[in-house]
């Protein structure tokens, strides 16, 4: 990526998540879950050690999900459907704020 070359960073990240803000039971009602007025610069460690700096972690729970995500499928005659349950257990923690930094970039 020819930014990330020019402002010396491995890699560059644009966060476009949505979220549902609207009451349950009520239409769907999106809002953006990133700021376009702020910027983070991070340290997120790309190897398996802990050790290693990071301002923070995904930890996959292999015990019942031992895949990214597992599928279940089976079939429902009564409602002529194929059902699919799909599952991923995942905690996404910060470990070290400080190799993080957030700047405002938009006045």
């Amino acid at each position: 990526n020819a930014l990330a070359d020019i402002l010396g960073v491995r890699r560059i990240l644009v966060g476009k998540g949505i979220y549902n803000t609207a009451k349950e039971g009520k239409p769907f009602a999106s809002a953006d879950i990133w700021n376009d007025d702020y910027a983070m610069v991070a340290i997120i460690g790309d190897s398996q050690r802990l050790s290693d700096p990071s301002v923070g972690r995904v930890f996959l729970w292999s015990a019942d999900s031992p895949e990214n995500a597992t599928v279940e499928q089976y079939r429902d005659d009564a409602a002529r459907s194929d059902i699919f349950r799909v599952r991923q257990h995942v905690d996404e923690l910060i470990i070290d704020p400080f190799f993080a930094h957030l700047m405002k970039v938009d006045a």
